[in-house]
């Protein structure tokens, strides 16, 4: 990651700790269902453009929007964030997928 290239110039080591826990700030707009969004539509336009990527159905965009407000309408918002998260990435693949 960039971090560890930060971390470690002119070829240090870095060692991967996998109980360690890293604290960073995220600025509270970045936290809003639209930058969230935004951001898996994004990572959705990426995935879409490598050779050999399924392109969603639009049946299974529409399922997921409803998936998403029946969750957010009976209180269940950590569930509709990953469907949210799903959702977006589904949209993202869909608009940039490159055929064959």
């Amino acid at each position: 990651t960039k971090f560890a290239l930060d971390a470690a110039p002119n070829e240090g080591q870095c060692i991967f700790v996998p109980d360690a826990i890293v604290y960073h700030q995220i600025d509270p707009q970045k936290m809003t269902l639209r930058a969230v969004y935004a951001r898996y539509v994004r990572i959705g336009k990426v995935i879409g453009q490598r050779p050999g990527a399924n392109r969603p159905s639009l049946i299974s965009i529409i399922f997921r929007c409803f998936r998403f407000a029946l969750n957010w309408i009976t209180g269940r918002q950590g569930k509709s964030a990953l469907i949210l998260t799903e959702l977006a990435m589904r949209i993202g693949q869909r608009s940039t997928h490159k055929k064959g």
